[in-house]
């Protein structure tokens, strides 16, 4: 679930059962880069990418927060290196 104000730059997220207190489900060492999706009413969407994370309570490792860039930033940019790439 996001937690707190999301940003335009970045959206928080926590596990709604553990509230970032004790670990739960997260990021982990390792995810960065790996994808972020959104069950929505027509399917399964990336919605963005995993940046960091951290343990409970702010401590080193995982299963508090989870840092992700949101892809509707980078959008325009994605589209247009797909189309030089061939993609329809």
């Amino acid at each position: 679930m996001v937690t707190g104000q999301p940003g335009t730059w970045q959206i928080r997220l926590v596990d709604p059962a553990t509230d970032g207190i004790r670990a739960g489900l997260s990021a982990c060492t390792g995810d960065s880069g790996g994808p972020v999706f959104e069950d929505g009413g027509n399917g399964t969407d990336v919605v963005g990418v995993v940046s960091w994370a951290v343990g409970a309570n702010d401590s080193a490792g995982c299963g508090g927060l989870t840092g992700v860039t949101p892809l509707t930033l980078y959008r325009g940019w994605i589209l247009q290196t797909m189309r030089a790439w061939g993609t329809p």
